[in-house]
C-alpha cells in the first residue's frame, strides 16, 4: 500500500513538474517567436531606409555632365550648330532618358536610348537651326530620367551672325 501511496505521489509530482515544464517551454518558445518577428521587423525597417535613402535624391543629381550649358558663341548663318552633352550615371540604379523636351522647334534633339548603366556614359545631342536666323539665342532642353517628376535643364547660347562664313 505504501509503494502505491509512493508511485501516486511521484506520479503527481511529475505530472506537476512535466506540465511547469511543458508551460515553461511553450512560454520561451512564444518569446522567441516574439523577439525574432521583431528583429525581422527591424530589418526590414533598415532595409527600407536604405533603398529610400539611394533614391530620394533624384536621378539627374547623381549624374556627372562634362558642362550644362553650352555657349556657341558666334556661328554663321546656315549649318545647324550642334554640340553633344556628355553625362556618366554615377547612381547604383540604371538610368534612362524617359522624356526630353526642346524649349521651341528651333532646337532638334537626338539621345542615348538604352538604359545607361551605373558608371557608364550617355549623351544628348543638340542642334540648333541656324538658317534664316540671325542674333542671340538662347535655348534650353529639359530632360527627364528614369519617369522622374524632377528634370535635368540643358542650355545652349550662341550668336548667329550673318555675315560669318
Amino acid at each position: 500500500m505504501k509503494i502505491i501511496k509512493y508511485f501516486v505521489i511521484v506520479s503527481a509530482f511529475s505530472i506537476t513538474i512535466s506540465s511547469c515544464l511543458i508551460k515553461k517551454h511553450d512560454q520561451v518558445k512564444e518569446e522567441i517567436i516574439s523577439q525574432q518577428e521583431a528583429q525581422s521587423a527591424k530589418i526590414e525597417s533598415i532595409k527600407d531606409s536604405v533603398l529610400n535613402a539611394n533614391t530620394s535624391i533624384p536621378v539627374y543629381k547623381q549624374l556627372g555632365w562634362n558642362e550644362t550649358l553650352h555657349d556657341f558663341e558666334d556661328v554663321p548663318s546656315g549649318p545647324p550648330a550642334k554640340t553633344i552633352f556628355k553625362f556618366i550615371n554615377n547612381s547604383s540604379i540604371p538610368v534612362k532618358i524617359t522624356n526630353l523636351q526642346p524649349g521651341c522647334s528651333c532646337t532638334t534633339t537626338d539621345f542615348s536610348r538604352n538604359e545607361i548603366q551605373p558608371n557608364d556614359t550617355g549623351f544628348i545631342e543638340a542642334s540648333y537651326k541656324t538658317s534664316n536666323t540671325f542674333g542671340y539665342f538662347k535655348k534650353y532642353i529639359s530632360v527627364y530620367f528614369n519617369n522622374e517628376k524632377e528634370r535635368q535643364v540643358l542650355t545652349i547660347t550662341g550668336n548667329v551672325d550673318p555675315m560669318k562664313h
